[in-house]
C-alpha cells in the first residue's frame, strides 16, 4: 500500500458487500492475483468475515447495520496508515 496507495484505492472503490462477492473471492486462489488484487481481497474478506476469521471464513451480516465493507469508512483509515 505504501508504494501504490492510489491504485489500491481504485481497486477497492467499487467493491460491494454481498454474499455472492464474498463467495467469489473466497474461491479465487490468491496466487492467481496481482499484489494489489490480493491485498484488496484480503482486506475485503477480513472486513466481511464473521469475527474477521482468517481461516474457515463465513460471511457475516447484521440486520442492525450496513455492510461491513464500507469504502467511505475504510478510505480514511487507510489514508491515515499510508501517511505514517
Amino acid at each position: 500500500m505504501r508504494e501504490h496507495y492510489p491504485q489500491f484505492m481504485e481497486v477497492l472503490k467499487f467493491q460491494i458487500t454481498s454474499r455472492r462477492e464474498f463467495d467469489r473471492l473466497v474461491k479465487i486462489a490468491p496466487g492467481s492475483l496481482t499484489d494489489l488484487q490480493r491485498a484488496a481481497r484480503f482486506l475485503y474478506l477480513q472486513k466481511t468475515s464473521f469475527g474477521g476469521k482468517v481461516s474457515g471464513q463465513n460471511f457475516g451480516v447484521s440486520k442492525d447495520r450496513g455492510g461491513r465493507f464500507d469504502f467511505t469508512k475504510i478510505a480514511p483509515m487507510l489514508m491515515s496508515a499510508w501517511l505514517v
